[in-house]
């Protein structure tokens, strides 16, 4: 935006202050055009709805830690071994076992083992899972609810991934 400023008979020029603005002329500032603000809104929610599904993804999909006989080991929480372990739960119910005998994991050197987990400790996992995927559930519905209310400055600077942290 620039006008010529009959004083001192010289070009000024006016920084455009964001992409949804138009100049003035008669005004000679620069003014909010809606429709060009509206749709820019509707592009950062559309990008952050994207980001917010990956990031819900990678808390969803984080590890677990899980101990065996004084060992660590890790579980990869992902969602087929999450079903893996759901399907085993389930037959093990069935079965009346108490035990299910090949519980995919890494052990401390990061090489997959098969490892035995009874009752106490598939509860243990169990609830990490459960814990984990109503966080991620609930930090998704604040990040959504959170999408609606922000005006186009609040979604320019945020970051989704602030909803899955800790």
């Amino acid at each position: 935006g620039e006008y010529l400023d009959e004083e001192s008979k010289s070009v000024k020029r006016i920084s455009k202050p964001n992409d949804w603005s138009i100049w003035d002329r008669e005004n000679k500032k620069w003014k909010v055009d809606n429709t060009l603000m509206n749709e820019r809104k509707k592009e950062l929610k559309d990008k952050l709805l994207q980001d917010l599904a990956e990031a819900k993804s990678n808390y969803l999909n984080q590890a677990i830690s899980v101990d065996k006989n004084g060992k660590k080991y890790t579980f990869e929480n992902n969602e087929k071994n999450r079903n893996r372990l759901s399907l085993k739960i389930s037959l093990m119910w069935v079965l009346e076992q108490d035990k299910i005998e090949k519980v995919k994991a890494k052990n401390e050197k990061g090489l997959v083992e098969f490892i035995e987990l009874g009752k106490t400790e598939l509860k243990v996992l169990s609830k990490k899972i459960q814990d984990i995927i109503q966080v991620a559930d609930i930090a998704e519905q604040m990040a959504v609810t959170g999408l609606e209310r922000y005006n186009i400055e609040q979604l320019l600077e945020l970051d989704v991934n602030d909803f899955f942290k800790n």
